[in-house]
Order: structure tokens, then sequence, then C-alpha cells
């Protein structure tokens, strides 16, 4: 009689998050953006603002961030995601395919953010006829997966690149 065939694990599901009571509780106290129903605060540098109507467009975003141009975002999405920080990781890096033409990327590199391992790496690419740079970081709180994403188009790179990695490294969970 043949063997019995493996057990396969289901392939893990990304679910988006909605917030409790329908929408995003939020509110900004001099440089620090805190988002109350997702428990979450980081800087905001000044002469930004908070983009409400970009998070609503954008699947799994729980806030956005901006300059008035919007030539310079900051994104947290978070979901529901039962597999390693790395294979969403990968979930995220493909949709970011999908959206930028010419599109390339930098080998990850683990860092720690909010007192957890996180992933990062850089990327380019084109979209409304702009080139475009970023960083994406993913981490994990158990289940909960954040994928933060900074971008900015090319000609404010040098310095918006440096605020976007600050924004970063401040994200906290709130107690």
């Amino acid at each position: 009689t043949p063997a019995p065939a493996p057990m396969r694990k289901p392939a893990a599901t990304v679910q988006e998050r909605k917030p409790p009571g329908g929408h995003i509780e939020e509110h900004v106290d001099s440089g620090t953006y805190f988002n109350d129903s997702f428990g979450f605060q980081m800087y905001k540098p000044p002469n930004w603002k908070v983009l409400a109507d970009t998070a609503r467009d954008i699947p799994s975003a729980v806030a956005a961030l901006g300059t008035e141009d919007e030539a310079t975002l900051l994104i947290v999405g978070s979901v529901r995601f039962d597999g390693p920080t790395s294979a969403y990781a990968s979930v995220l890096g493909s949709a970011l395919k999908k959206l930028y033409t010419d599109y390339e990327s930098t080998p990850e590199e683990q860092i720690e953010v909010a007192g957890l391992p996180a992933i990062r790496h850089s990327f380019s690419g084109r979209a409304d006829d702009r080139v475009w740079h970023g960083v994406v970081v993913n981490l994990a709180d158990g289940p909960i997966h954040y994928g933060i994403i900074g971008l900015t188009s090319e000609e404010n790179f040098q310095f918006k690149g440096t605020v976007l990695s600050k924004m970063i490294t401040s994200f906290r969970f709130r107690q």
C-alpha cells in the first residue's frame, strides 16, 4: 500500500484589519502622530499632514502622512497574516512590483523597529511619470503584520530619505 500523502499546510492568507467603530481614530500632538485605532505612534515632520483620503484609497492602509504636494509619503498598513514576516514582505514586494515600472529593490536587511525584529529594503520605480524612491519595513506583533512604506520623488530623495528613516525608527506601539 502506498504511504499516505503528507498533509500540506494551506498558504497563509492576508486579512485586512478594520478599525473598531468603522473609522480610524487618529490625532497629532506636537510633532507626534498617534493612531488610536491601531495603537501606535511615530514622529510627524513639521508641515506634513495626515492624509486620511489617501489612507482610505490604499488597501490595508491604516495611516498615511505626507507633504502638501504628496511628493513624499509615509503609509502604514496593517493586516492579519498567519505567516512569517519574510513571507508578508514578499507579498508586499509583489504588490509594489505591480505598481511601479522599472521596479528595482535592494537586498533585505534585518533591523529592529518598536522593539521587534523587522525587515527593511529600499526600492525605486516609475509611476505617474515620476521616478520614486522608497523604503519598506515589515514587522509583526504576533499575527498582526505592519508594512511601513515611505516614498519620495527622485528630486527630493536625499533629504526626504533621511526624514522617512527618522519616522520609521520612531514607530512605537502605545501601551
